[in-house]
């Protein structure tokens, strides 16, 4: 499951960096009204990381655009195979 924040990227958004640490691989992936397929993309690049980088740390980014759907609460219920964390933030754009 993803960890979210409620906002754009701020302390909280550090702080779970911080949390997590260093990463070998880092994959961001947008989102905006993708409540139907997000669960499944999650689910594949979670378990792609797991079977062709088994051995590195391996983040998954995802950055909504303040989707009107259920998006967001589609990728906190996500299960993702374990080792692979999931960070979800909403993207303002840039101001």
């Amino acid at each position: 499951m993803a960890d979210f924040i409620n906002e754009s990227p701020g302390k909280e958004f550090t702080m779970l960096l911080k949390k997590i640490g260093n990463a070998d691989i880092v994959v961001g992936i947008p989102t905006y009204n993708n409540e139907t397929t997000i669960s499944n993309i999650l689910k594949n690049c979670g378990e792609g990381l797991k079977k062709y980088y088994p051995e590195l740390k391996s983040v998954i980014l995802n950055a909504d655009s303040d989707s009107e759907d259920r998006t967001t609460n589609t990728i906190r219920k996500t299960m993702l195979p374990k080792g692979i964390e999931c960070i979800s933030t909403k993207y303002s754009g840039v101001k």
